[in-house]
Formats: C-alpha cells, structure tokens, sequence
C-alpha cells in the first residue's frame, strides 16, 4: 500500500518526461539587419523609441549563428545566437562576447540565463523580441531593405 503513491509519482513524472523537446534551427526568417522602432512595457506601460532614448539600436542576425547589436550605428554587443522552436513558442538565446558596458532597452537578463527573448516574426518586415518576464519589455524591429 506504501508503494501506492511511488507508483502514481513515476508515471506523472514519464508523463512529463514525453513532452516536445525544443529543437535548435536556423530561422532564414530571422536572418538579416532589424532597425529598432519601439519598445512597449514596463510596470508604468512606458513606451520608448529611438528619438525618446536619444539612440538607435540595429540588430543583425547572420546565417553563421552571429549576431551584432549596433547603438547608434558602432558594434555594442556581439556573440552566437540559437533560435529554438517549440510548439508553444519560439527563442532566441543569445551566448555574449562580453556584457555591455552602456545600459540600452533591451534587457540581458530575461528569461533565464544566458539571456533570451521570446521571439515572434509579423509578417515580413516586423520582428517582435519579448523579455517575458520582469517588466516584459516588447520590442519591435523592422526589417531593413
């Protein structure tokens, strides 16, 4: 009878064991140069721009697994990148060459560590990079031509 409730945690544990494992793809979808628009969150609900914070951020993804945030056009951070996919959701994990050393919008902390963003594409043009926690920052990047 003590074994009873072993049993019953095995198989709730087997149960979860059978879940969809994130797989690491490229996404050609994510690979180019994003100009930052906006950034939206906050426990204020702030909304911030490049003319609001007094710089402008680009990000370039590359088919290498690199990619380069750029502040006001010179190199800020740069390391590889992962785009994962699950059926709930898609990542981008970010390995740094080094941390920043200005503070920008976007957070190096996230979800976890090493820092990710939740990642959604809008079409063509619009790329969506979620911090999914703390103050869940949106930020919204368009592709350039």
């Amino acid at each position: 009878m003590h074994r009873l409730p072993y049993a019953i945690a095995a198989l709730v544990l087997m149960g979860c064991a059978t879940s969809q494992p994130a797989v690491t793809v490229s996404n050609p979808s994510l690979e180019g140069t994003w100009t930052w628009v906006e950034s939206s969150g906050g426990k204020m609900g702030n909304r911030l721009t490049p003319k609001s914070e007094g710089y402008s951020l680009s990000a370039t993804f590359g088919t290498n697994g690199r990619f380069v945030i750029r502040r006001d056009g010179t190199g800020w951070v740069t390391g590889r990148f992962e785009f994962e996919a699950t059926p709930t959701d898609s990542t981008v994990t970010y390995r740094l060459d080094q941390n920043p050393s200005d503070r920008t919008v976007l957070s190096w902390t996230g979800i976890g560590r090493p820092p990710r963003h939740l990642l959604s594409l809008e079409g063509e043009r619009t790329l969506v990079l979620d911090e999914g926690c703390c103050d869940r920052y949106r930020h919204v990047f368009r592709r350039d031509q």
